[in-house]
């Protein structure tokens, strides 16, 4: 899921996929979609989306964080979020398998 993918479609290619139609809750039309105009959900807050368009906006990949567009480096789980945890604590957090994904196999 990647949240610019289909800046590159037609409005029809977005009924296609299957999308169209959270675009269109979000405030989209063909004429502003091929015109490239802007919409006025870009300009509100994720507090200030509906909950219809909050739940649009997750189909398509959106959480609080990217609608606003701030960097991952910035996002309240950060990198280092889990430094002061053991390998136990990790497996009590629920996340233990995730870091073994990524080839950790202790910390």
């Amino acid at each position: 899921c990647y949240i610019n993918h289909y800046e590159g479609y037609g409005w029809d290619e977005l009924f296609d996929e299957g999308v169209q139609t959270y675009f269109v809750v979000l405030g989209w039309s063909s004429a502003t979609w091929n015109d490239g105009e802007s919409i006025n959900t870009d300009e509100l807050d994720w507090e200030e989306l509906t909950p219809a368009q909050r739940t649009a906006a997750r189909e398509l990949c959106y959480i609080k964080e990217t609608w606003a567009k701030i960097s991952l480096d910035k996002w309240d789980c950060a990198k280092d979020h889990y430094f002061e945890e053991t390998w136990a604590d990790l497996k009590e957090l629920g996340v233990q398998q995730y870091f073994i994904t990524l080839g950790w196999d202790h910390m």
